[in-house]
């Protein structure tokens, strides 16, 4: 299947235009910077950073942090889909999947936590934390692993 998704003519594109990769690259970095930015901003006030900062102003992010996701879901994909049969078996990619996964995961907890008015114990956003800059870090390794 990842054979077949290589050679398919999005991957061929992706790989072989001289703008293609380069741009999507660019794409899926300013996704990463809304998800991983409002994320981080909203896990270190709720880890006591920030103590003055008004919790209103991150109602909004939302949104914006669901479209950088979007955002990175179809330019990763349409990246991986150049490469798929070598990141399939790296270790850094891996570990990168799955700390998006789990950040994402840890995220969606500490939303639902703070829309139903629960106790919000420091390890969550402190766990966010540290899967987004795991992923950023496993994700620059890719290219030397």
């Amino acid at each position: 299947m990842l054979v077949w998704l290589e050679s398919s003519s999005v991957a061929s594109w992706v790989s072989l235009s001289l703008w293609a990769y380069p741009a999507l690259l660019t794409v899926h970095i300013f996704g990463l910077a809304l998800v991983v930015g409002l994320y981080a901003l909203r896990d270190f006030r709720l880890i006591g950073f920030f103590a003055g900062t008004n919790a209103s102003l991150f109602e909004g992010t939302n949104l914006l942090s669901s479209f950088g996701i979007a955002i990175n879901l179809v330019s990763g994909f349409l990246l991986f889909s150049s490469q798929a049969t070598f990141l399939i078996s790296s270790i850094p990619f891996l570990v990168k999947i799955s700390c998006v996964a789990l950040g994402l995961a840890c995220s969606g907890v500490i939303g639902v936590r703070q829309k139903n008015g629960l106790n919000m114990p420091r390890y969550y956003p402190a766990a966010s934390l540290f899967f987004w800059a795991t992923a950023i870090i496993s994700g620059r390794l890719i290219a030397y692993f």
